[in-house]
Formats: structure tokens, C-alpha cells, sequence
């Protein structure tokens, strides 16, 4: 049914004021889903919006200010789908977002879509290759690099078709051009599928595949949902759980940048922690980055939606590290600056917890006490060291 959408404006007390003018809430389609991204990369969210019922998809600009200017006829919204997912991912490594639209018009398959971001506030569609040309009753969709060899592949799902359904994965060469996989899932059949979600579910560096099912008709049983877990190979990887304190805590739309040496070339990959990553889905709210055979990461930039950055260099790889915003509302200014943070990891082979800051202490003595998340004291050896000399 064709009807108006709403945005609700957070005062940041969790008291919400409906936003009643602007097309992004006069507009009248049978919209599906809804991903937030900063695009063009100007520190603020737009919206893209996907519609189906053979209708024109919609793309919200913010300018900052929480006001939204509209995309028309151009890519990625000038094509009449049927589109119930989009997806957000640098596909080509060369630092902005690529876009993947997954359509179906409901027991009929529809070509899904990919635009390349060009850096200018411009897309231009992918015309050839598997990832475009496959048709499909398309739903899910969601980038991950699984086998982490430093590019994000995708998975979509696909439901309420006629005869046997598949969902698809792409493995990406690298450079953006995507191949279909036939052999990395055991079975790709599908009754129906619906959402689906990447995430390190048993912790060993690699990413799983959760898939939730549906009823391809009323008369259908109820199916289980399906999980894949990863197997993993020799490609080395690093997570970040990044950690928002003058940002919201879960850290939503925090970029993270790495550079690391991968295969003789200089890589620097990136990623945006994101609230939905596809249609019923979200992935795992750690930031995941494949490192093929890198052995160290030369540079981490992270920009928090607060404006502040961090910056560190020469980490390990095969680590989960948890970075935490710092703020110095609490703390003396000649102590800890805004400038800089912690991190807190595991060591992998010796099972210490190390804490390096990365502000100069001014001489002072710190004293750390570290407790888990239920509120008791930690027993293992931690270890601190100063990034900053």
C-alpha cells in the first residue's frame, strides 16, 4: 500500500519530535526498506529508501543541518524495480560507498542492481556480470569480506519464487567485479529466505552466515532458519568493537579506516558501523576487515560522529580490539587529551589483555582496574603501554 513515511527527530533526552514537512515524509510509495549512510562522506547520514511495486527508489542528501535534499532521475534512483534491499559497501577500496539494490516483484525474478559510488555525490550502474544479470526474487542482501582476503564479497537471499530457489554469494576479485560462488555453502537452496546477517559467531577471525527462512506460500511448512559457519583459511584479519561515549555507545555511523600491506600492494580498507546492512538484517557491530597475508596493520583511522579521531599505528593483526571514544569531561586536561583513546585486546598467544593508550599521561602515575561486564573485577595479567612517546 502506497502511504507517506515517517522521521522522528531524537532531542538526545529520548524524547522524539515527528518531522512533518520535506519530501522524505510527503512522499507517497510502497517503500520496503531503509539504510542510513554518509555517501558522500561529509560527516552526516542520507537516507535511501527502497520501493517497490515497480516505482522509482528514493535518495535523501543531508545537508548537515538535518534537512534533506532529493535525488532525481539520476542513478541509483531512475530505474522503475521493484526493490526490497539495499546494501552499503567500498567494494573497489577507494574509499567511498558502493551501492547493491536487491529486487523481486513477488514470484516473478527481477534483475538486482549495482552502482559504483564515483566520489562526486554520483552513481554509475553496473551493466555486466554475474551480480547484475541473475535475476532472482531477491530480498536480503548484506557485504562481508568472508574469506578476508581484503575485499567485501556479498550474499543475497531470495524467496517467494517459483520452482527451485538459491541464494547467491559473490566473491569479489578485488577490484569490484564480482563472481558467483557455487561451492562455499553446502547447500544453497532455500524454501524461502528472507533476512540474512555476517558476524563472528564462534570468535576464530571469520565470518558467519546466519539466514532467517520463510513460508514460500501459506500452505508451506515453517522452515528452520540456516547458519553457516565459516571454516576460515590461512588469510589473517583484525575486528575492531568500537565503543561510542560523546557518540551514541553502539557507535552507529563510525568510519573506520585500515592500511595494511596485503599481497605486495598497500590496501586501505574501510568500513561504516551500520544499524541495517540489508533488508530484516544487520550484521555484527564489530567492524570485520580481511587481511590476506598482511602481518601488521601500518595505520587504524577512526572517525567517531562526534567529529573527534582516533589514530594509531603498528597493530597486530589476528586481534580483536575494543576501542573506547575518549571524552575529558571527567578527567583532568593535563591527564588525557580529546584527542586520543584506548584500546584494550587479547593477546593470542600469550592470553594477556594489553591496554595501550594513545594520549601522553603528563608524567603522571595511572592506576587501571579492569572489570567485566557483569561488574567483576578482572583477574588475567593486563599490561599498559603508551603509544605516544
Amino acid at each position: 500500500m502506497e502511504t507517506k513515511n515517517m522521521l522522528y527527530q531524537n532531542d538526545g533526552t529520548g524524547n522524539f519530535t515527528a518531522i512533518t514537512t520535506g519530501q522524505l515524509v510527503t512522499d507517497v510509495k510502497n517503500s520496503r526498506g531503509t539504510t542510513w549512510i554518509d555517501f558522500d562522506i561529509d560527516g552526516d547520514q542520507d537516507l535511501f529508501v527502497a520501493n517497490e511495486g515497480n516505482q522509482t527508489n528514493d535518495f535523501y542528501v543531508n545537508d548537515g543541518t538535518g534537512n534533506f535534499s532529493k535525488m532525481n532521475g539520476v542513478p541509483p534512483v531512475n530505474d522503475n524495480k521493484s526493490s526490497m534491499s539495499a546494501s552499503w559497501g567500498d567494494i573497489d577500496n577507494d574509499g567511498d560507498f558502493d551501492l547493491f539494490i536487491a529486487n523481486s516483484q513477488y514470484f516473478a525474478a527481477q534483475n538486482n542492481q549495482l552502482f559504483i559510488n564515483n566520489g562526486n555525490g554520483s552513481f554509475t550502474a553496473v551493466t555486466t556480470g554475474d551480480i547484475v544479470t541473475d535475476g532472482g526474487c531477491s530480498y536480503g542482501s548484506g557485504f562481508a569480506d568472508y574469506d578476508n582476503d581484503g575485499d567485501v564479497d556479498l550474499f543475497v537471499t531470495n524467496g517467494y519464487c517459483n520452482g527451485t530457489i538459491e541464494n547467491f554469494l559473490y566473491d569479489n576479485d578485488g577490484t569490484g567485479n564480482f563472481n558467483r560462488n557455487l561451492s562455499a555453502l553446502a547447500d544453497f537452496t532455500t524454501p524461502c529466505s528472507f533476512g540474512m546477517a555476517w558476524g563472528d559467531l564462534d570468535d576464530n577471525g571469520f565470518q558467519d552466515l546466519v539466514i532467517s527462512t520463510c513460508k514460500n506460500s501459506s500452505t508451506s511448512p515453517a522452515p528452520n532458519n540456516k547458519l553457516f559457519l565459516n571454516n576460515g583459511n590461512t588469510n589473517h584479519w583484525l575486528k575492531i568493537h568500537a565503543i561510542g561515549t560523546a557518540s551514541n555507545r553502539s557507535a552507529i555511523g563510525t568510519r573506520i579506516y585500515i592500511t595494511a600491506l596485503i599481497g605486495g600492494q598497500t590496501i586501505t580498507q574501510m568500513r561504516e558501523i551500520s544499524s541495517q546492512t540489508g533488508y530484516c538484517g544487520q550484521n555484527s557491530l564489530v567492524a570485520h576487515f580481511g587481511l590476506g597475508d598482511a602481518t601488521t596493520i601500518q595505520n587504524l583511522h577512526i572517525e567517531w560522529p562526534s567529529g573527534s579521531n582516533l589514530y594509531l599505528n603498528n597493530l597486530p593483526v589476528d586481534t580483536t580490539l575494543q576501542i573506547t571514544e575518549v571524552v575529558n569531561t571527567a578527567l583532568p586536561s593535563d591527564l588525557l587529551s580529546n584527542s586520543g583513546g584506548m584500546i584494550v585486546y587479547e593477546e593470542r598467544d600469550s592470553g594477556n589483555w594489553m591496554v595501550k593508550l594513545t594520549t601522553v599521561l603528563a608524567g603522571q602515575t595511572a592506576v587501571l582496574t579492569v572489570f567485566d561486564i557483569a561488574g567483576k573485577r578482572f583477574g588475567k595479567q593486563c599490561m599498559m603501554e603508551n603509544l605516544i612517546p
